[in-house]
């Protein structure tokens, strides 16, 4: 990225693919109230900005972490505010047991425990 890293990070932690951001109006006055955001970064761009700014390439993501819309937005670095990543897949765990458990792939504790082949005790 050479000069963009120095333009608009100035040393600044740069935000990987994969990361999720919230973003508000710490980053940037279109996020205020209401319209915070959860983001998933899939890469920041290349692009010359203002000084302590910067264009992120990802995913808006609902409440559940499935990706609604892809956006890119322009945020100040200062304000990204980055998500646990062992909340993150926490939620990325529940999604895949929810989805599991809707195409009816899911075991239930019962179902697993009446798969148990029993053995009769030998004498």
């Amino acid at each position: 990225m050479g000069r963009l890293w120095y333009l608009c990070w100035e040393g600044a932690m740069l935000p990987r693919s994969g990361d999720v951001l919230r973003l508000d109006v710490r980053a940037s006055v279109q996020f205020g109230g209401d319209r915070a955001i959860w983001f998933r970064v899939i890469r920041p761009m290349d692009i010359t900005c203002t000084r302590g700014w910067v264009w992120l390439d990802g995913f808006e993501l609902n409440a559940d972490g499935d990706a609604l819309l892809r956006r890119e937005v322009f945020v100040q670095v200062a304000g990204l505010r980055m998500v646990d990543p062992e909340w993150v897949a926490r939620r990325e765990a529940d999604r895949l047991r929810r989805r599991q458990a809707s195409r009816g792939n899911a075991r239930t504790p019962q179902a697993a425990a009446s798969a148990v082949r029993r053995v009769p005790a030998s004498r």
